[in-house]
């Protein structure tokens, strides 16, 4: 990042394609810093600089602004056990013992699932995942997973 930063300290703004700036920033890098008023910019995919918002919108000029001004930015988060057919909320019934969901909804409703089904519930599932900053999964098995993927 220190390199893009240095290379056009003469030359003005570099155009990103997007700065997302605003509320608190929250890094995971060593010292975990945390920013008020943080920016992110991105450019072709990849984060050229993280810091505070006057600082990134001095040196960049995004093609695209994301201003979260009472937002926080954070980085993706990572879901390490996601099954995709595990998504139609209230559809299952609410309390009782895991054991015995597994055995008189979930199983006997997912091997009921056609490839379509399974196609529709995987979308489903990413969108929620990236409504909610998931940028990252694991789907530890599933039925016509080649149908999803």
């Amino acid at each position: 990042m220190a390199d893009a930063v240095n290379s056009h300290d003469d030359a003005g703004p570099v155009t990103v394609d997007t700065v997302v700036a605003g509320g608190w920033l929250l890094t995971m890098n060593p010292q975990r810093e945390m920013y008020r008023s943080g920016a992110v910019a991105i450019d072709g995919g990849v984060i050229v600089e993280v810091g505070q918002r006057a600082d990134v919108l001095t040196r960049y000029t995004p093609r695209r602004l994301i201003d979260a001004p009472d937002g926080v930015i954070i980085p993706g988060l990572v879901n390490g056990h996601r099954h995709l057919l595990c998504c139609a909320k209230g559809a299952m019934p609410e309390g009782g013992q895991t054991l015995d969901a597994l055995r008189q909804f979930i199983y006997p409703s997912f091997a009921a699932l056609t490839e379509q089904d399974m196609y529709v519930h995987a979308q489903h599932s990413a969108a929620e995942m990236i409504r909610f900053g998931t940028t990252l999964f694991e789907e530890p098995g599933c039925n016509h997973l080649d149908a999803v993927l």
